[in-house]
């Protein structure tokens, strides 16, 4: 299990991932809404699910938008609590592993958008999604959904 996560870790190490683009998908020869269907259908192509990621990827970062310095702060505010409230929920290893690389990247609305490294944020997605937004929502603050975007998207609000 360590060989296969220390190899996993190398072998990002060397193919860190690549951030979406838009001009990948414009010259696509499979417009989008195929591969999305086929997704939806069951499909497992590698290209049909790197397009469809990386259309969900790009929508997400439109969404995001940096923040002033009022909202930056609530947001800072924000994940501040909610990584209080994790650390008290979790063990300290859990969240030294998985919670702690997590940063806060931007807020829209009543969304706080997290992000870290790709390998993390995917199993804290799945494993942890649901702490971290009823942590969100007992902060009391604006902010009522949490979504994850890669690192390294812009400013942070952090």
């Amino acid at each position: 299990m360590i060989a296969n996560n220390q190899l996993q870790n190398h072998l990002q190490e060397q193919n860190p991932p690549v951030p979406p683009q838009a001009v990948a998908l414009e010259i696509d020869p499979v417009p989008l809404e195929v591969r999305k269907l086929r997704v939806a259908n069951g499909s497992r192509r590698k290209r049909d699910l790197a397009a469809v990621r990386m259309a969900e990827e790009l929508e997400r970062r439109g969404r995001m938008r940096l923040a002033p310095a009022t909202v930056a702060d609530n947001a800072r505010g924000a994940f501040v609590q909610v990584a209080i409230q994790c650390w008290r929920a979790v063990p300290e290893s859990t969240f030294a592993i998985w919670l702690s690389p997590l940063r806060c990247a931007g807020a829209d609305g009543s969304t706080l958008f997290l992000s870290a490294p790709d390998s993390i944020r995917t199993w804290v997605e799945r494993r942890y999604l649901t702490l971290i937004r009823e942590a969100l929502q007992a902060t009391g603050s604006d902010y009522t959904d949490v979504e994850f975007v890669s690192t390294g998207e812009g400013a942070s609000c952090l």
